[in-house]
């Protein structure tokens, strides 16, 4: 399997500019259609204004919105065509950019969304903050999340797989396969095994072979840490591989995996300064 179509999340933020990148990097890699969706709830006047204001300023209001989602797909077509995507298209959806993201990302074999800029005004971007965690619980595909500071001149390379046995991982894992296939290396990583006891007498041996019988580059990993929060371990020792991608699954559904592993995920998906792809 590959993937053929690529949904990436646009908006007027900051880094939309590399997300879209990103997932033109993707697109032409592997001779994907790639759909550029500007998702975001407009943003009306506050009634005082409306009612202080010159007429016509809920009109002018109106154009300025339209105005920044046109520049908006405007420069991803233009960023596009200079990149070589044989096939792109463009959408503006102007309501829940979550429920938007949701249903096209139905369509899609990949979704790519961006992690939230804690500097950024999300109220005036008309996307919420959450927006990653969120489409991630809703969307059934795997999600790339790009992290909202840093460049990232390679995706895939080398690959950190987190591990846990769980439904989710091994879905992320599966439709990861067309990335880690490419990966000159993957590392599987265990953490705390002990904590769930479904492992097997070799923590991560069960999931190497499955990958190498894809004929993945891999090894596995297993790590105790009690003093540090698993999502900060699972970054950190991604970037002591050198890793440039992050593999897992995440928000389990027993309550708790939930509580544990939910955690993992809401950590990563906000402090991750790497790139995640992840599936619910």
């Amino acid at each position: 399997m590959d993937y053929r179509t690529i949904l990436v999340h646009l908006d007027a933020s900051r880094r939309c500019t590399e997300r879209a990148r990103l997932a033109m990097q993707l697109a032409c890699d592997f001779g994907a259609h790639l759909t550029g969706l500007y998702a975001a709830t407009f943003r009306d006047l506050p009634a005082y204004a409306r009612a202080e204001g010159a007429p016509g300023i809920t009109e002018e209001w109106q154009r300025l919105h339209r105005e920044r989602a046109l520049d908006v797909i405007a420069r991803f077509r233009e960023h596009a065509e200079k990149a070589g995507v044989d096939r792109a298209e463009a959408r503006i959806a102007e309501q829940d950019p979550v429920a938007t993201v949701a249903m096209h990302g139905r369509y899609a074999d990949l979704v790519v969304v961006g992690q939230a800029d804690p500097g950024e005004n999300h109220a005036l971007l008309g996307v919420p903050a959450a927006l990653a965690e969120r489409v991630v619980q809703s969307v059934p595909r795997p999600v790339l999340v790009v992290p909202y500071a840093g460049s990232f001149p390679t995706l895939g390379e080398r690959v950190l797989v987190g591990w846990d046995t769980s439904r989710e991982a091994a879905r992320a894992i599966a439709d990861a396969l067309p990335l880690l296939k490419r990966a000159a290396n993957v590392t599987v990583l265990v953490v705390n095994p002990d904590s769930t006891g479904d492992h097997g007498a070799l923590p991560g041996a069960d999931i190497a072979l499955y990958l190498s019988r894809h004929g993945v580059r891999v090894e596995a990993m297993e790590n105790h840490t009690r003093d540090v929060e698993p999502g900060t371990w699972l970054v950190s020792r991604a970037f002591d591989l050198g890793a440039d991608l992050i593999v897992m699954g995440g928000f389990g559904h027993f309550r708790l995996r939930e509580l544990v592993f939910g955690g993992v995920t809401r950590s990563i998906l906000g402090q991750s300064a790497l790139p995640v792809l992840i599936e619910h």
